[in-house]
């Protein structure tokens, strides 16, 4: 997936795309401090990162001077010692977590909790938890605007979203503490079977296909307003023109 304000999901992936092309941009700190931790990961030595970050540079960067950025990567592979570098595998969706975001029974509102859950079992899955007090329930550390890019909905009408979502008491928050955070009412101890399996990090969203709101079914949706699948649409069509044709018939006899 692309990157939505600086926020790289995979960053295995990323890491291998700028060991070959180069930095994003001239001297990326973000880019660099990824670099170092897929260093590592490769197995070069603490000793030996700074060499090998300057030898990239070297290579990619045309302006980069060693001399007058040497605080700033040692800085850089001081602070990043402890930071895992995140690597997507999958992220599985049970029974359970599925029926309860289909039970909001809104579809932009479900699209937004199935983002915020998988993007908080994306980063339960890399050692990030946002909350020592709660350990029982997903936790996310995400802008509204974040969300809603990843969801790939219009972010112009986050307030009205997020208050619903509160209303409904699917997510709550902890945004009265400095370290402000989502807490998605499923739990982690969660044992139902499985229901959607999602390998790929790219368009992740769009795992999460619109239902019939008449039989359940899944469907791909087309447009703002379409709610229903085929047959259901061309039932309710024949019904309408049904009724429709009675009061026609109604209004002629009676003239």
């Amino acid at each position: 997936m692309g990157e939505f304000n600086l926020i790289i999901l995979d960053e295995y992936s990323y890491a291998k795309k700028l060991s070959q092309n180069g930095l994003s941009s001239f001297m990326s700190g973000r880019d660099i401090r990824i670099l170092i931790k897929y260093f590592r990961l490769q197995g070069i030595e603490e000793g030996d990162l700074y060499d090998e970050i300057v030898k990239y540079l070297n290579k990619y960067e045309k302006d980069f001077d060693e001399l007058s950025h040497q605080k700033f990567l040692l800085d850089i592979i001081k602070t990043s010692k402890n930071s895992i570098l995140k690597k997507f595998d999958s992220v599985i969706i049970t029974e359970n977590e599925f029926n309860k975001i289909r039970s909001l029974k809104n579809y932009r509102l479900e699209k937004i909790l199935f983002t915020m859950l998988f993007l908080s079992k994306f980063y339960f899955q890399t050692g990030k938890n946002y909350s020592k007090e709660i350990k029982n329930k997903y936790t996310l550390k995400m802008t509204p605007y974040q969300i809603l890019n990843f969801a790939k909905i219009d972010p112009r009408i986050r307030e009205f979203l997020f208050y619903e979502l509160f209303e409904k008491r699917v997510v709550d928050s902890d945004f009265g503490k400095d370290d402000a955070y989502y807490i998605l009412d499923f739990y982690k101890n969660d044992d139902s079977p499985p229901k959607l399996i999602i390998e790929s990090i790219v368009d992740f969203a769009d795992y999460y296909k619109p239902c019939c709101e008449i039989c359940g079914v899944e469907i791909e949706k087309t447009g703002r307003n379409h709610r229903m699948c085929d047959d259901c649409w061309n039932k309710q069509k024949k019904e309408l023109w049904k009724k429709n044709s009675r009061k026609y018939y109604e209004k002629k006899k009676l003239s």
